[in-house]
């Protein structure tokens, strides 16, 4: 893995940013989708995110003006969710995963935050691999609560 840039910044996102964010999104999500449904599916569409960039949900990590990943969280009570977590594959092994992750879990300990919860797909063996080794334990298993299909999620949670 390449050490990430001195140079990151982690920021809310700004309705300005959104475009640049979808296709961000659809370019990493892609692969997912596709492995999930077994077909040419195409990730996106994100008709919500706008709406969750106005909330103040969407963070991005920039260097100048190239936005190298994206984090989507939802607060409730003392935890928060990481709905979405994507890194522009040109940017992909270059550690700015593991840096949104860190940023979200420094900005979760400012605001006495308890947990962090998040699921993935049980086939995206990488990303169980990558949350495990950044302290999220498996919680339980289940069908996706949006039932758009039939791949089992796993369902994890990092203790702060």
């Amino acid at each position: 893995m390449v050490a990430y840039s001195k140079n990151l910044i982690f920021e809310k996102a700004q309705p300005e940013h959104r475009h640049l964010i979808d296709r961000l999104m659809v370019v990493a999500f892609t692969p997912y989708v596709q492995k999930l449904h077994h077909i040419d599916a195409v990730g996106g569409p994100y008709p919500w995110l706008l709406s969750e960039i106005n909330r103040g949900n969407v963070y991005i990590c920039s260097e100048g003006s190239d936005i190298k990943g994206v984090v989507m969280i939802q607060y409730q009570d003392t935890n928060l969710s990481i709905d979405y977590l994507a890194v522009d594959p040109k940017h992909q092994n270059e550690g700015i995963g593991s840096w949104l992750l860190d940023q979200v879990t420094y900005m979760a300990r400012k605001m006495n935050i308890k947990t962090i919860r998040l699921n993935t797909a049980e086939m995206m063996g990488g990303l169980l691999r990558f949350y495990c080794r950044h302290g999220f334990e498996e919680t339980h298993k289940a069908l996706p609560a949006h039932k758009g299909d039939t791949h089992i999620r796993v369902y994890m949670t990092k203790i702060l």
